[in-house]
């Protein structure tokens, strides 16, 4: 891992890396999990030797890595924060993300009530700890059962989306899945590339142009 970060620093510079956000694993499972199968202790102690390498590459080369906890991984984000506090280190942690798929699989709700849950969530538990950015890594703007988010009217719910997670007080977000992959044989199970924005040929699709239209709003609080 330091040799991840000193790359990253080395070829793109200290003031460019410095506006990276990193991630110790993006959705962990606890013991047993789909995508981790080790157990919280081990997990715990990799993830501490991240943090530390990070330390190591900040205090060598200036430089100030934005660490962040486990995407959408609670029990373990918990228990690295824990962790980083028996250690004096929390205040390392700078963001915290979260996933929010609603549609089909939950009420929009999720994409807003748990922002402000998150941003509570570790200074309720530890006052002393430095306010931290939230973010969503993965969300969804479709009932995600099929190709609604390819469809134009689509577009306006992704905007709606995102205002709905603003308003809760995101401080960044991604969309899932930026790049398209329609031509694998055989097509990909649901989490695919058809969630994204743009296609394998490079062709934006409406949703695409709704973030566009965002960012050129002027003077709004939603610009």
């Amino acid at each position: 891992m330091e040799a991840v970060f000193e790359h990253a620093v080395e070829r793109y510079g200290v003031q460019e890396v410095g506006t990276w956000l990193w991630e110790v694993w993006n959705e962990p499972g606890p013991n047993g999990g789909q995508y981790y199968r080790g157990t919280e202790a081990e997990f715990v102690a990799l993830a501490e030797q991240v943090y530390l390498a990070a330390e190591r590459v900040e205090k060598k080369y200036g430089v100030d890595l934005k660490m962040g906890l486990c995407s959408s991984g609670i029990e373990l984000s918990d228990a690295v924060a824990q962790r980083l506090y028996e250690l004096g280190k929390l205040d390392m942690v700078d963001h915290v993300s979260v996933h929010g798929y609603a549609g089909a699989m939950a009420p929009a709700t999720l994409l807003t009530d748990q922002i402000p849950d998150l941003r509570r969530r570790y200074t309720k538990r530890y006052p002393r700890m430095k306010p931290y950015q939230v973010g969503c890594t993965e969300w969804n703007a479709s009932s995600m059962g099929g190709e609604l988010c390819d469809r134009p009217w689509n577009a306006t719910l992704a905007v709606k989306c995102v205002r709905l997670m603003l308003d809760a007080g995101l401080d960044y977000g991604a969309f899932f899945t930026l790049i398209d992959h329609p031509a694998l044989k055989p097509r990909p199970p649901l989490f695919a590339g058809y969630l994204g924005m743009i296609t394998k040929q490079v062709v934006a699709k409406p949703v695409y142009h709704s973030f566009a239209f965002l960012k050129e709003l002027k003077g709004g609080r939603h610009a």
